[in-house]
């Protein structure tokens, strides 16, 4: 299941998964983020994810890491994998304060298109 959006629709479209999972069922989960930066900018988007998303992320109960990719071949796309302890702590995170943090980063981020993956052993 995949969703695009441009920087202003882009409102906690991680809430918008949900996996099939049965109750008490703990799995992790692995949110790919997919993010197309308006031309040229980059290195401000980084900057600004890391000083905005970063930090919140981590004061999270269940947030396990966070990996930021930059596109060798394509200079304004950006791949973030978030590692989550399990999808009931991922849906957890705050619907308003996602939408706080998007807001923030709207002028550096053109499109978001989100998937997201249980892991197995």
């Amino acid at each position: 299941m995949r969703q695009t959006a441009s920087a202003g629709e882009a409102l906690a479209l991680h809430h918008s998964f949900r996996l099939h999972v049965p109750t008490g069922v703990l799995v992790a989960v692995i949110e790919l983020l997919r993010i197309r930066c308006h031309p040229g900018r980059r290195e401000e988007f980084l900057a600004r994810d890391a000083e905005i998303w970063t930090p919140a992320l981590a004061r999270h109960e269940g947030f396990i890491a966070k990996e930021v990719w930059s596109s060798l071949e394509d200079p304004d796309l950006v791949t973030i994998v978030v590692r989550w302890a399990s999808m009931g702590k991922w849906e957890a995170f705050p619907m308003l304060l996602c939408c706080e943090l998007d807001e923030r980063m709207a002028d550096v981020q053109a499109s978001v298109a989100c998937e997201a993956y249980e892991t197995h052993d």
